[in-house]
């Protein structure tokens, strides 16, 4: 008999058809194997190599029951696609009625059976058709046939009227517990009792003649198929179970490793050992203790691996875990997807709890949820957003979007297009920020946008384009916009900018600018401060000065010099200060110019200048001058007291000037002890060695409340080299008890 299959082949995808030439091997009824020739082409070509086959006799094309017992041919050889094999059913299935052949193969010790579709019928040869009736004659006659003449089991039901036995025909012992009854039996014992078969035959359970349960034999364990009657488990398999689904157009389940499962649904299969299929469509457990719950094209092909359900969802790494969504794959061993959608966990240990199109590639990560984020390295934490790439080792970015993490143990909470390449530094939100640099270890940024960070334990706070620069570690900018710290010549390390606008520092270290509007400090200007205004500068040199605030001050060259505020004043000299005014300057040491246009050009000089428009400068080290149109006037601790008044008109008023003080102004008395003649020495600290002095003298005719001598004579002054003298110019004795007003001014 010659037929031709065509049929597609479970792990022979490329087997095209399948040619079967059935021949007996005898007429003579010696034996009942028989030679089985065919024909296997793989991809349109005959095929070469070592093949498995199965073989099983059915009473009908589809369905029905099965006759005999199944057929295992292993590694049968297939040379040039042709190949022979010898089959044997016994000789049971061949006494009558048309039988098909249930044909399965497979690569040599490859996975399970591929049921070929359709059964193939059976046919005989012309001798064949002869040889079955050999044994029998063609006629008997009436009475012919004795009960010694009937061979053992040669009367058959379907030979006895119906209705001709009744129960005197039968033995008692029949009627107890020898079969099975349709309402129960009683009296039965546990292992003395049974349904099923005591040969190595299955055990078959039908419905409407459909076969919906099989039990098959395994000298280990036994195996079940529930289902569709193409469901498959192979005989060698021990403690195997289908418990549904299936059909018969080829939608079959095959349970075809030892103690696998597949629970229901169709053209599902697990073939590792102990591995389950829960239900759902072709759903794949492939390796050791492997699982699939349900839904559909899900593979769990590693050991240990589980795919809870969703949609052509691959736990491909061993202990992996899928637990829904779509299109998800878990390749690291221990690594789990929770769900979502192209989701991949590449590396070993790693998990993502959902989204869409994410992937991890870096073992022990965990990447939260969003879209097409990427997490490439060790113990790392993306928390979700969308396009988010996490690189460093121990990194984490917990949201937003384009954000960018290349570097160890670093830190971008959220926000936009944020960028760190530096280990151990943050950027806490806000937009477009970057620490660009490996060089910016341990820095901050903690918003804003646009802000740039490449110095190590740098911090900007906010604000906007903001930038501290390497090497200025340390250094802080709190907010702001445009505000910069930057090294040259020297370090900028410890540098505080509180915020304003474009604000900046250059290698100067621990210089601050507290706020406000273009402030600079500049090189080599160490521990300076500009607390706020606009456009004030400390020049380079100008170590540890100070300028409050105003607009347009400077100091050049100055170290510890101060601007208190104010606008347009400049110093110079190392000390010196200006509290305010406007365009004073100080350009002396330890010098001091306040007021209007005032100019401490000298060391030690202070200079006051009122508000007329001119400059007013010092003249020589270590002066005090006063510019003062409206006049001066110096008062003591009591307001009423005026001790000095200089009026602007030229008047001169003193307070407290008197005998034995110690004033610019005082009296002179003439005594006995320093009257010689017609003069009286003035014996006083402020004009004693004192050439240059300038003496005015006046009578006073009543010094102290006292009655004073009157001395009506013309008198004069004259310096004798070591004090002054007042002297009568008519030559007349000085009287004693003579009292004069002296006001002394040294130039």
């Amino acid at each position: 008999m010659k037929t031709t299959i065509r049929s597609p082949i479970g792990g022979l995808a490329s087997l095209s058809a399948l040619l079967i030439i059935l021949q007996p091997s005898s007429l003579c009824g010696q034996g009942t194997a028989f030679t089985y020739q065919g024909r296997l082409d793989s991809g349109g070509a005959p095929a070469s190599g070592i093949y498995d086959f199965t073989f099983a006799l059915y009473n009908a094309p589809t369905l029905g029951g099965q006759w005999g017992t199944t057929l295992t041919n292993s590694a049968v050889a297939v040379s040039n696609g042709l190949f022979t094999t010898t089959l044997d059913f016994g000789a049971v299935p061949f006494v009558g009625g048309d039988l098909w052949l249930r044909i399965g193969v497979r690569t040599n010790g490859g996975g399970f059976f591929t049921i070929l579709s359709p059964r193939q019928q059976l046919t005989p040869t012309p001798y064949a058709i002869w040889a079955g009736g050999a044994q029998s004659a063609s006629s008997v006659a009436a009475g012919g046939v004795t009960s010694a003449a009937l061979a053992n089991g040669a009367v058959t039901s379907g030979a006895i009227a119906d209705a001709s036995i009744g129960a005197g025909d039968l033995s008692p012992g029949l009627l107890n517990n020898t079969f099975w009854r349709l309402d129960g039996n009683a009296g039965t014992t546990p292992g003395a009792h049974f349904l099923g078969t005591t040969d190595n035959q299955a055990v078959e359970l039908r419905a409407n003649n459909q076969t919906a349960f099989r039990i098959l034999p395994n000298p280990a364990s036994p195996s079940l198929v529930g289902g569709a009657a193409a469901n498959f488990v192979a005989p060698e398999r021990a403690g195997a179970f289908i418990g549904g689904g299936g059909d018969g157009a080829g939608n079959l389940n095959v349970a075809n490793g030892d103690y696998t499962a597949v629970v229901g649904g169709y053209q599902n299969s697990a073939v590792g050992t102990a591995a389950f299929v829960g239900g759902g469509s072709t759903n794949r457990a492939t390796a050791t203790a492997s699982f699939v719950g349900g839904g559909t094209k899900n593979r769990a092909v590693n050991d240990y691996a589980v795919v809870a359900g969703g949609n052509n969802n691959h736990a491909n790494g061993s202990y992996a875990a899928i637990l829904g969504g779509n299109f998800n794959s878990a390749d690291g061993s221990n690594s789990v997807v929770a769900g979502g959608f192209g989701n991949a966990a590449i590396s070993e240990s790693t998990f993502i709890g959902g989204g869409f199109a994410n992937w991890i590639s870096g073992s022990r990560s965990v990447l939260g949820g969003g879209e097409f984020n990427t997490v490439t390295n060790t113990h790392a934490t993306l928390g979700g957003g969308l396009r988010n790439l996490l690189t460093g080792s121990g990194g984490t970015i917990g949201g937003g979007l384009f954000n960018t993490n290349l570097a160890r143990e670093s830190v971008i909470a959220g926000g936009a297009y944020n960028e760190i390449r530096a280990p151990w530094s943050t950027i806490g939100g806000g937009r477009s920020n970057s620490l660009p640099s490996l060089l910016a270890s341990d820095a901050t940024i903690a918003g804003g946008s646009q802000n740039t960070v490449s110095a190590g334990l740098a911090t900007v706070g906010g604000g906007s384009r903001n930038s501290i620069v390497h090497p200025s570690s340390a250094g802080v900018i709190g907010g702001g916009t445009a505000n910069s710290i930057a090294s040259g010549a020297l370090q900028a390390t410890g540098v505080t900018i509180g915020g304003g606008i474009s604000n900046s520092v250059s290698s100067s270290p621990w210089a601050t600018i507290g706020g406000g509007l273009n402030n600079t400090v500049d090189d080599f200007s160490s521990g300076s401060v500009i607390s706020g205004g606009s456009q004030n500068t400390i020049d380079t040199n100008a170590a540890y000065s100070a300028v409050g605030g105003g607009a347009n001050n400077q100091i050049n060259f100055g170290d510890y010099a101060a601007i208190g505020g104010g606008r347009s004043n400049s110093v110079s000299g190392a000390y010196a200060m200006i509290p305010g005014g406007l365009r004073n300057s100080a350009g002396g040491a330890a010098s001091l110019a306040a007021g209007y246009r005032a100019r401490a050009n000298h060391d030690g000089s202070f200079v006051w200048a009122d508000n007329t428009d001119a400059d007013f400068a010092s003249t020589a080290d270590n002066q005090f001058a006063v510019r003062a149109t409206g006049g001066l006037m110096i008062n003591s601790l009591q307001a009423t007291n005026t001790v000095l008044d200089l009026r602007g008109g030229g008047g001169l008023r003193v307070a407290g000037a008197g005998v034995n003080t110690a004033t610019p102004i005082f009296t002179h008395r003439a005594t006995a002890a320093n009257i010689t003649g017609s003069e009286t020495r003035i014996d006083h600290p402020h004009c004693n060695n004192r050439p240059n002095a300038i003496l005015i003298l006046t009578y006073n005719f009543n010094p102290a409340g006292l009655p004073g001598t009157r001395n009506d004579r013309p008198f004069g002054l004259y310096y004798n080299g070591a004090q002054w003298a007042i002297y009568n110019l008519d030559g007349a004795a000085m009287p004693v008890g003579a009292a004069y007003n002296v006001l002394v001014a040294n130039p």
